[in-house]
């Protein structure tokens, strides 16, 4: 349902249930303890936020968006990316759109660990729900407000998620095509953003500090 918190939740079953799949059992059961006001506290996996202001795309959207079609567009293509929070479609400053996730292809990357089902059939009226939200959620492609510190565990999870990277003296970028292949960009000599395109393919992780 891509909200955070519980499954079991029952005050949460209107607005999921808009754009949620009813063809599983799971649906059925949360329909069924809804409408009996039954509650269960069976123990799960929850999402959760990832940043300090962070909030799940679906209950960004539903901010937006009122129609169950326009919700079940918004919905495939998050699912497409393999997105749940603002801070999976956002720059590493959480300040502004990543805008890979603008383009009509999924994204190749993973901005998390999670097992994803059968993805749907997005079609180019769900692109334009998309992007049109995400023109509300991101006016002129900046967050109205920052996301904030990140949450992380280890350092191990920026590796995990994440593909460009810059040295703590700048000096270079870093992009990492997989685990065991890097390529190294060279700054340009008295120039603060300028890189050169040419790079060094590196096998393993940089033996220095990246931001």
């Amino acid at each position: 349902m891509g909200l955070y918190g519980s499954i079991w939740d029952n005050s949460r079953f209107p607005t999921y249930s808009k754009y949620c799949s009813n063809h599983a059992w799971l649906f059925h059961v949360c329909e069924f303890n809804n409408q009996h006001e039954i509650h269960l506290s069976i123990p799960h996996a929850k999402l959760s936020l990832k940043s300090i202001h962070d909030r799940a795309l679906m209950d960004v959207a539903t901010d937006f968006l009122t129609s169950k079609g326009d919700l079940k567009s918004f919905n495939r293509v998050r699912i497409m990316h393999g997105a749940v929070s603002l801070s999976d479609i956002t720059t590493a400053n959480g300040q502004s759109i990543d805008r890979i996730f603008l383009a009509s292809l999924a994204f190749e990357g993973s901005r998390n660990d999670f097992y994803w089902p059968v993805k749907h059939h997005v079609s180019p009226s769900d692109y334009t729900v998309w992007c049109k939200t995400l023109e509300y959620i991101f006016p002129n492609e900046h967050m109205l407000a920052p996301l904030g510190p990140w949450i992380v565990n280890t350092d191990a999870d920026w590796l995990a998620h994440w593909e460009w990277f810059v040295t703590a003296d700048g000096e270079f970028l870093y992009y990492q095509d997989s685990p065991e292949r890097w390529h190294r960009f060279l700054k340009k000599p008295h120039s603060h953003h300028s890189i050169f395109s040419e790079f060094l393919v590196e096998p393993d992780p940089p033996p220095v500090p990246l931001l």
